[in-house]
């Protein structure tokens, strides 16, 4: 049987209209009242009924989530993501849009910001990709009392209810474990790591994803492959894919001798393959983060040997089901860790758009109460 909320209240000897005005947030109802309310409501599983909220609201809320927009195919997976969420609440009275800034940007995020805030948002996520403007956004954030929560990049220390995103040091340690053992008997064995600028010397409040997967990286090949080397060459942060081209095939031809591994920590995937190509990939492993067509390809002739994943259509589809289930209940959400996984040719096709698109359709819903929430 369903619980309702006749039930928590007879559970926890309230009475139903206190329960009503923790859920609908109306009325006074203490802290402490509120919070054994929502974590019955939790063990329980409890799930609003919609169609009656919807009833009782008699307007459209309105979630709004804003992101970088490089690399464009890794973002193009959280579009996906975000829009099969979007299709299962927009029945229920509710409006999901979708803005991307350039991630230099950092004027354009706070206007893009103001500009949704202005017309009116009933809760929003962002990716913490803008330091400089982050105190700036969380107070407006915060005066107009807007629930808010970070995915794929957090924002540590802000008032956020929660994070959608990986760890991005357990991708380095995933790549440092396939490489580590693929080279263990290897004489000589070197991994060449290319990364950005900012993974050496990262910009002050910045969160450096590169710094991140390098510092896994390093680590477990210390712990536990002391005798295979690894050494970073840095490009430019933000580069067009054309400026990542010419930097990558500099690299390339300054290059004497192949090393025996090469592991990319940039987001300039496209680039890196097109320029690599050229090069005998038989006599190297290379792996990279997050696919795309090019690479899902490449793992098929071997120009790539594996990719480190971390499911952007789940991180955009739990962004927007946190932000639903939030404004539907008025329950704290907990942190989401989107788990990373090694993608070969035998496994790819589990990892392709389209079967990760119609697995979070079919399977996220039924199992996101117990995982989730």
């Amino acid at each position: 049987m369903r619980t309702t909320q006749k039930d928590i209240a007879a559970a926890l000897n309230l009475s139903l209209i206190t329960v009503q005005r923790a859920f609908n947030n109306s009325g006074y109802v203490s802290k402490e009242v509120k919070e054994r309310i929502f974590a019955f409501a939790r063990e329980v599983n409890y799930v609003p009924h919609k169609a009656s909220q919807v009833l009782k609201r008699h307007r459209i809320r309105r979630i709004v989530l804003i992101s970088t927009t490089e690399p464009s195919y890794f973002w193009a997976d959280i579009r996906t993501g975000i829009e099969l969420a979007a299709g299962e609440i927009e029945p229920f009275d509710y409006s999901v849009e979708y803005v991307q800034v350039p991630e230099p940007d950092a004027e354009g995020f706070l206007r893009a910001l103001r500009s949704v805030v202005e017309a009116g948002v009933d809760a929003l996520g962002f990716v913490h990709k803008w330091p400089s403007a982050l105190g700036a956004a969380t107070e407006l954030l915060e005066q107009r009392s807007v629930p808010y929560v970070t995915f794929n990049v957090d924002a540590r220390g802000s008032s956020r209810l929660c994070h959608i995103g990986p760890d991005y040091r357990s991708g380095g340690r995933l790549a440092a474990e396939y490489l580590g053992k693929a080279l263990f008997f290897q004489p000589r064995a070197s991994i060449l790591v290319i990364g950005t600028i900012e993974d050496e010397a990262p910009a002050r409040d910045a969160v450096s994803l590169g710094r991140l997967r390098w510092e896994g990286f390093q680590a477990v090949l210390a712990q536990h492959f002391p005798n295979v080397t690894a050494d970073i060459l840095c490009l430019p942060s933000n580069l067009s894919d054309a400026e990542a081209e010419r930097e990558l095939a500099s690299i390339a031809d300054s290059m004497g001798e192949l090393p025996r591994a090469v592991y990319m920590t940039a987001p300039y995937n496209p680039a890196f393959i097109r320029t690599f190509e050229r090069l005998d990939f038989d006599r190297f492993h290379s792996v990279l983060h997050d696919l795309d067509k090019t690479s899902f390809h490449c793992l098929e002739d071997h120009r790539l040997m594996a990719v480190v994943c971390q499911n952007p259509i789940l991180q955009g589809y739990d962004t927007v089901k946190v932000l639903e289930r939030v404004l539907d209940s008025n329950a704290p959400p907990s942190d989401i860790e989107v788990v990373h996984s090694l993608v070969f040719n035998a496994n790819k096709e589990h990892y392709s758009n389209g079967r990760l698109a119609a697995a979070v359709n079919e399977l996220a819903p039924a199992g996101s109460a117990g995982r989730r929430f």
